[in-house]
C-alpha cells in the first residue's frame, strides 16, 4: 500500500494534467502516418551504446505538411507507414503531441498491482 497509493495518484495526476493541457489550448485531432525511423545512439560509459529509433511522423493540416517526432525506443524498426493519432494545436499547427497518454495508466495500473500486492501478502 505504501507504495501502490503514491502510484496511483502520481498517475490520476498525470491524466488529469494532460488533459487540461490538451484541452485548454483546445488542441485538435489528426491522423499522422510514420514516414521514417532515425536510430540514435546513447553513449553510456558505465553500460557502453545503446541503440534506440524515434519515429518521424507526418501529418497534414489546412493542406500543409508538418513532422514530429515520436518517443524514442529500443523496438521501433519496421513500422514506417503506421498510422498514429495526433493533436495539434489549431492556432499554431506545427506544435502536436502523439495522442498517446499511457504514462498516468500505467502508473495507475502498477499503483493498484502494487497495493493488491501488498494486501495480500501482509494483511491476510
Amino acid at each position: 500500500m505504501l507504495i501502490g497509493v503514491p502510484l496511483i495518484l502520481i498517475g490520476i495526476y498525470i491524466q488529469i494534467s494532460h488533459y487540461i493541457y490538451v484541452h485548454k489550448k483546445g488542441y485538435k485531432d489528426a491522423i499522422g502516418v510514420i514516414i521514417r525511423i532515425e536510430e540514435r545512439i546513447l553513449h553510456d560509459y558505465d553500460y557502453g551504446d545503446s541503440i534506440y529509433y524515434c519515429p518521424i511522423i507526418e501529418y497534414v493540416v489546412d493542406g500543409n505538411s508538418y513532422t514530429i517526432e515520436g518517443q524514442e525506443s529500443t523496438k521501433y524498426k519496421n513500422i514506417i507507414g503506421y498510422t498514429v493519432n495526433i493533436m495539434y494545436d489549431p492556432m499554431e499547427p506545427h506544435e502536436a503531441i502523439v495522442r498517446n497518454n499511457k504514462r498516468g495508466y500505467l502508473c495507475i495500473f502498477y499503483g493498484i498491482i502494487a497495493s493488491l500486492l501488498t494486501w495480500f501478502i501482509f494483511e491476510r
